[in-house]
């Protein structure tokens, strides 16, 4: 089984953001933490620096088991607040001014540096099939989604309800795929645990997250209807009169992810992978073994 996260320093990431710097209300630093989920490093900074937590914006949250960087910006924070400022594993490095905050989602990627140990043999793929990671699912976060939309009373605010929602999406969007492999591409696939990959590269296409509005005439559709019949739901489930902020429409996710910039050598796998998609599924399809880690 391939180890990873064995110390912190074995696992670095680093955010990749276009940032237009001009004049602004916004300053811009970059976020270096280790040992700090982004949560709790900008609660930190906000105590600190005396400035409200509302006033802090950030395209993502980076894990707390790792060195991570990532872009930060502060409303009405002149730079020199931070000069002053003394943090054990927390710093922040000035960019510049700006005109807009930083909105979760504007990343466009990240950058990885990783320790591997105790694996077998590397594959060298520059491509896996993107599934979700269980990060997205947490303990509970999908079961409290499919609760949800069947509309049970569930004691949270609006925003970690579309949490948990987008979560149970997610759990049944890598069901789907699954199905759909083994029944498209069954003499080229590989197991990894829960993970089904394909040893070969294919055509990308778009797999959608089941929702009201998502068109179930085609392979992917057909699938989607008996998963549904199984877990008890219906389309109609995900809409949400009674809090529409809760009802979305349909979006699409990349069945392949191209990785960019793969490379390995004295145990340490570099790699580029676009926003919402998951290292820890990647290295799995790489060395076709599951992983332990911290």
């Amino acid at each position: 089984m391939v180890k990873i996260k064995q110390k912190l320093v074995d696992f670095r990431v680093k955010e990749l953001l276009n940032l237009e710097v001009n004049n602004g209300r916004y300053a811009y630093f970059i976020l270096k933490k280790k040992g700090y989920n982004t949560l709790d490093a900008i609660e930190i900074l906000a105590k600190k620096l005396r400035i409200n937590l509302k006033n802090f914006g950030v395209a993502g949250n980076k894990d707390k088991f790792a060195e991570t960087e990532q872009y930060l910006s502060i409303l009405n924070c002149n730079k020199n607040k931070i000069e002053n400022l003394n943090l054990e594993d927390l710093k922040l490095e000035f960019v510049g001014y700006g005109k807009k905050r930083i909105n979760l989602g504007d990343n466009t990627g990240n950058e990885f540096e990783i320790k591997v140990y105790d694996y077998n043999k590397y594959y060298g793929d520059n491509f896996f099939i993107n599934y979700f990671g269980e990060q997205r699912f947490g303990k509970e976060n999908w079961i409290i989604g499919k609760r949800i939309l069947k509309k049970e009373k569930i004691n949270l605010d609006a925003k970690r309800k579309r949490f948990c929602i987008s979560s149970y999406q997610g759990y049944l969007w890598n069901k789907a795929v699954k199905i759909l492999l083994r029944r498209s591409y069954l003499k080229n696939i590989f197991e990894v645990g829960d993970y089904i990959f394909l040893n070969r590269k294919i055509r990308n296409i778009k797999v959608p997250l089941i929702n009201f509005d998502t068109n179930l005439n085609n392979k992917i559709g057909k699938i989607y209807l008996e998963l549904m019949k199984n877990e008890g739901i219906k389309k109609d489930d995900f809409i949400f009169r009674d809090d529409p902020r809760l009802t979305t429409e349909t979006v699409y996710r990349n069945l392949i992810v191209k990785v960019d910039k793969v490379s390995f050598k004295s145990d340490i796998l570099r790699f580029r992978l676009p926003k919402g998609s998951y290292a820890t599924v990647f290295i799995r399809g790489l060395f076709r073994e599951d992983i332990e880690y911290v």
